[in-house]
């Protein structure tokens, strides 16, 4: 899958995307993930937007990114 948000573009691997929400909620059950693992994870909101929206995935991916670019100067 391929996702052109503003002057990025990232091919994403299934896998990938997978492997970075288990790491992020660390369920009980590596096989699963629960909505009690969601809760306890503090993240499930962004895991959630995430999975439903290409921009909330978007915005997570790049988040470094993100914030770089509020902390640089606007040039004049």
């Amino acid at each position: 899958m391929t996702i052109l948000m503003g002057k990025f573009v990232r091919n994403l691997r299934e896998k990938d995307v997978r492997d970075e929400i288990w790491d992020m909620v660390k369920p009980a059950d590596p096989l699963r993930i629960t909505l009690l693992d969601l809760l306890s994870c503090k993240q499930g909101g962004t895991v959630a937007s995430m999975l439903i929206d290409v921009c909330g995935f978007w915005a997570h991916d790049n988040r470094e990114n993100l914030l770089q670019e509020e902390e640089e100067p606007e040039e004049e």
